[in-house]
């Protein structure tokens, strides 16, 4: 080849981000994909985004690291936020947080649920407490004393607790507070049913169907009444595969919920058992598994944002997202974050954090403190031999809302040291008809064509036989969003 054809300039478009974070080989390591994705997300159209920010629910800081909350909706219709940690139960009313019940115990997670107009309160050590919008009082008819979980299905209360760990308890038709009544009221006990002993970790409820969670088990069971006469019955018995408490969350058509061997998803679950080649996280493997063994003794909580159609799962002091209509993970890190919850419908998440309650999805800030935001994508491979490439310029289509300060850094040959070519740069909103009066005529109309949206461009240094690209920054503006990228290099020799 002539030393003038082999300076041609060769373009590449990247221009599908869809695959989000992934622990792949360099070697299989689809262009899609990303090697860090944190505090980006990807989007519907293939691009990345910057994550949203949050925002302060109570504005004077209480005394407790929140760890948990509910929304308890009443039958008229009112939703009142509840917020608890530190022994404490609050009500968010406005920017203002009001205790509704204090002394509980200080290390202990309070869990809800809502049942026939009233908020069920319980931690697994004290005594499980009721709320009708009003005051709290004691959960009457003998309940489990430790009850740590609930759910209310087909019009009963049921709960599984910390003593009894095989035990799941259920009250009377529409009777919150009978535990006892025969033919009526009574218990499951999983010893009959599971061939091996294990521990109920969470129990749900799935479109028509009741889900009982194990460290190593699923069990799935169908029917209106579980008492001696009743159609209660097993539709799915799942083995060797259960689940890490306060991490299942349901998305309406489906759960997704942390088990030992990894994320899964229940519909899959009940149709291929226990396998783990069906594990919705096997694209994260190693880092889910490094951040499950560091904090395998602390606590973990999960939320569901249905706008964007994330699975958010809490473990330690880091967010792993689930996107789940792309099959895509990444992260959400540095922000005060102790647990999380959802509404009922996943409208809104909520984080819990040290004195404040935050909403999600509020501005590009974590209550007002600047995001550090990275990715990093692919490792792309100039030629198929290990011939260098030296690329010259790349072109960014981007969609920022405002001016976006954004660094590129380059990265050669598998090196995750410190990287070559680190430059700044700012992304700026397209031009818009209303920047300044014209003639509302289609011949002006020309900004709205996709087609006439100028790239940002600037050179590129260096050279190696792979190449990384990775973005970063720290502005407190948004939105942005890259949809694409164009690069120029040439050919140079061994």
């Amino acid at each position: 080849m002539s030393s003038r054809k082999r300076q041609e300039a060769i373009p590449t478009t990247l221009g599908d981000f869809s695959g989000g974070e992934a622990d792949l080989p360099v070697s299989k390591f689809p262009v899609k994909f990303s090697t860090k994705m944190v505090n980006w997300h990807p989007t519907q159209t293939g691009g990345v985004a910057f994550v949203p920010g949050y925002a302060r629910v109570n504005q004077n800081a209480a005394n407790e690291a929140f760890q948990s909350g509910h929304t308890f909706i009443k039958a008229d219709g009112t939703k009142i936020r509840l917020v608890a940690g530190g022994g404490q139960v609050y009500r968010s009313d406005g920017t203002t947080l009001t205790v509704i019940k204090s002394g509980l115990n200080a290390a202990a997670i309070v869990r809800f649920i809502t049942a026939n107009n009233y908020c069920i309160m319980m931690n697994g050590v004290d005594a499980p407490m009721k709320y009708d919008g009003t005051s709290v009082t004691a959960l009457g008819g003998s309940p489990p004393a430790t009850a740590f979980k609930g759910v209310f299905y087909k019009g009963r209360v049921w709960m599984i607790e910390r003593t009894n760990k095989l035990l799941a308890s259920y009250s009377g038709l529409l009777a919150i507070e009978d535990y006892t009544s025969a033919h009526n009221a009574g218990y499951l006990d999983f010893t009959k049913i599971l061939k091996t002993g294990d521990e109920l970790t969470d129990i749900e409820s799935y479109v028509d169907l009741l889900v009982f969670y194990f460290k190593n088990h699923v069990v799935v069971y169908s029917g209106n009444t579980p008492t001696d006469y009743g159609d209660f019955q097993i539709v799915t018995q799942i083995e060797g595969a259960g689940a890490i408490t306060d991490t299942v969350c349901s998305t309406g058509l489906d759960h997704y919920f942390l088990s030992q061997i990894g994320v899964r998803s229940l519909r899959q679950a009940m149709q291929t058992g226990a396998d783990a080649e069906d594990l919705i996280s096997k694209n994260i493997a190693q880092r889910l598994s490094g951040a499950y063994q560091s904090n395998a003794t602390g606590t973990f909580a999960s939320a569901h944002f249905q706008r964007l159609g994330w699975y958010m799962l809490l473990i330690g002091d880091e967010i792993l997202c689930y996107a789940y209509n792309r099959g895509a993970w990444f992260r959400i890190a540095g922000a005060d974050i102790l647990g999380m919850f959802s509404d009922s419908d996943g409208s809104t998440v909520y984080i819990c954090g040290r004195g404040f309650l935050y909403q999600y999805d509020i501005g590009w800030t974590f209550d007002g403190k600047p995001i550090y935001r990275e990715w990093d994508g692919a490792w792309l491979k100039f030629f198929k031999n290990q011939e260098k490439g030296f690329p010259k310029v790349l072109e960014i289509y981007a969609t920022p809302g405002q001016d976006i300060e954004l660094q590129l850094a380059q990265r050669f040959d598998l090196n995750q040291g410190f990287p070559d070519g680190l430059q700044t740069f700012t992304v700026s909103p397209a031009p818009s008809l209303m920047d300044e009066p014209v003639p509302d005529i289609w011949e002006n109309c020309f900004f709205m064509d996709c087609d006439d949206y100028v790239p940002d461009r600037f050179p590129l240094f260096g050279s190696g036989s792979t190449m990384q690209l990775c973005f970063s920054s720290t502005t407190p503006n948004g939105p942005c969003e890259i949809n694409s990228e164009k690069m120029l290099y040439t050919p140079g020799g061994d």
